[in-house]
């Protein structure tokens, strides 16, 4: 009974641990007061092998930039800025929120656009939408760089 105990623990934790090297950014767009948020979440190792820059050249210009030219979000088809809030930089990841600026009335339709971290073998975005009640979530990667969701 042990082994087998032992045996499923050894399963468990190997695919917890295959999940957590697998190259993921996460961008999570919730509302908070009528303002739309988002939370994004990268790979700290990842980030910087894909810039080629030192840790400490990430900062809020360097990242508000890298994200200006990765990524867009349009609401109702009207192109929404992003507004860094808070930025920390941990061991092993990079986590940014911000809020977006323009966007008015119920959400109809999002179109976005994201390239981050694209050129990492095998990264993907995932892009988890919890709006007008409804969560869904959509995952984009090197071949599929722009979506349109419908409410």
């Amino acid at each position: 009974m042990r082994r087998l105990f032992f045996l499923i623990l050894i399963g468990l934790s190997s695919v917890a641990f295959s999940f957590h090297n697998t190259p993921l950014g996460i961008f999570y767009l919730y509302s908070v007061d009528g303002v739309i948020q988002i939370d994004i979440t990268f790979e700290m190792s990842d980030f910087l092998n894909e810039q080629n820059v030192q840790r400490v050249a990430v900062n809020q210009a360097f990242l508000e930039t890298y994200l200006d030219n990765h990524t867009s979000f349009v609401f109702n088809d009207k192109e929404a800025s992003l507004a860094i809030s808070i930025i920390e930089l941990q061991t092993d990841h990079i986590r940014i929120n911000g809020a977006f600026s323009g966007v008015m009335g119920p959400i109809e339709k999002i179109e976005i656009g994201n390239t981050c971290l694209i050129e990492v073998l095998d990264h993907s975005n995932l892009i988890q939408l919890d709006l007008n009640e409804t969560f869904r979530d959509f995952g984009m990667h090197k071949g599929r760089t722009e979506i349109e969701i419908l409410y």
